[in-house]
Parts: structure tokens; sequence; C-alpha cells
């Protein structure tokens, strides 16, 4: 990884697991770390020590409720006012396996708005400063399941499709400020969850596969087609977006 010296990075959903180790890395590569969750007091100690200890000259606590707008935006002022993200990594998660006919509304309003709404609302908060300064990455954790379907995982399909569609959407709009490439990167993924009461309970697991395509490639052709391969894309700026990881780079 190349050298974060002075900058800051958010990165939601950190307390634990994926989130936690991704912290660490930028932390390693020098970032100041905004570290995020929704934590006990030991934990959210345990895990900015832990970003200090792996070389963050800062690391600072957030427990910014991802279902709540006014909390994201609340968090995305303090973190602006502290440094300013130019990392923001959307972790944070959660799942609840429940097929259409028995998930209700609860768990539906809580997954779609911690997996989908949280990642646009920081997305939206964080991109036009990132532009203004030049700057930013903006990595999204998806899943294989933003690419197919699986049973009883309506709510959390959805709301990946949803991050994949939308860091779509966010890299077009800003390739003209210096974006390049185009890739997909999905790995292994644990997930958090809700409980019978709506409530947060321990990761679970899931898996990925790894997809990557160049800039205009489009969808690959059924096996056994008689056609030629498509022709290489002709060298142009154009969006940057791993979607499940899914970065956003802006060239400097």
């Amino acid at each position: 990884m190349s050298d974060l010296s002075g900058k800051t990075a958010l990165v939601t959903g950190s307390v634990q697991g994926i989130g936690l180790a991704v912290a660490r890395s930028l932390a390693g590569a020098g970032a100041r770390i905004a570290v995020h969750g929704l934590a006990t007091a030991d934990e959210a100690e345990a895990a900015v020590a832990a970003m200090r200890e792996a070389g963050a000259p800062e690391a600072r606590f957030f427990d910014a409720d991802m279902r709540d707008v006014a909390a994201i935006e609340a968090m995305m002022a303090t973190v602006a006012d502290w440094g300013a993200a130019d990392i923001l990594v959307n972790n944070a998660g959660i799942q609840k396996t429940a097929s259409l006919a028995e998930a209700d509304a609860a768990t539906w309003d809580a997954i779609i708005s911690v997996n989908l709404s949280g990642v646009f609302h920081t997305m939206r908060l964080a991109l036009p400063a990132m532009a203004e300064r030049g700057y930013g990455r903006v990595i999204n954790i998806a899943s294989v399941h933003g690419l197919v379907a699986s049973v009883n995982k309506a709510p959390y399909v959805a709301s990946k499709f949803g991050v994949v569609g939308m860091s779509k959407v966010a890299a077009l709009e800003y390739a003209a400020a210096g974006s390049k490439g185009l890739r997909r990167r999905h790995g292994q993924l644990h997930r958090a969850g809700l409980d019978g009461n709506g409530a947060y309970r321990a990761p679970g697991r899931g898996a990925c596969s790894r997809v990557r395509r160049r800039p205009g490639q489009g969808h690959r052709r059924p096996p056994g087609r008689n056609s030629p391969p498509a022709a290489p894309p002709t060298p142009r700026k154009s969006a940057n977006w791993p979607c499940g990881c899914a970065t956003l780079r802006r060239i400097t």
C-alpha cells in the first residue's frame, strides 16, 4: 500500500472483522483513522488502540447509528472538522435470513438503512469535498449478493444490488473529475446480522467470487458463441469502481 501519511480514513463498521482489518491496514500506511461502529466503551477503546499500534498517528472513535440520517450527517461533519475524510470505506452492514413471506417491515427497513442508505449518505457528503480537494478514495464493501440472488435474503440482496448500482453511478458522475479504470472485486465477507428483535448480532459467513472487467468491455458472451472477442476499449478517461470492494479513485 502507498504511503498515506497526512490522509484521513473513515471506515464504518471497523471495531471488528473486515472493517477492523481494513482500518488497521490503512493505519499501517500512515493514515489517521476514524474508527466507527456500535460498540461498548471497552471495544471502542481497543479498536482505537489497535489503530495506534498499527501506525496511525491519530485515531478517534465515532458511534453513529447507520440507520439514523441525522447521526450520519453529524458524524461526517465532525470528521470533516477533524481533518476531512480523504478515504471512505463503507463496510458497515447487517443481515437477517428470512423468506419473503416471513420477512417483516422492520427487518427490511433496518437492512436497507444500514447497507444501502448509509452508503448513500456517506458518499453524498464525502464525494463533493473529495472532488474539490482533488483527492479521494471511496471503497464500498458489497458481496456476491450484489450480483446474484439467494433464497431467504431478499432485503440483503436488494441492498447489495443497490450498492453495486450506486457505485457505478458515482463512478460515472465523477469520471470527469479524473478517475480511471474499471474493476470489480469480490471477496469472502463476514456480515453482522439482526436478531428477532432487530438488534445487532455476531457476524455470519458469506461467500463471494471474483470478477474483473475492463472499461468498455461490457457483458461477456455466453460460452460457445462463435463471435469475435470484443475490441479493446479506446483509451479514455473512465470510471474506476470495484464494487464489492468498490473503489472510486481520483487521479491527482
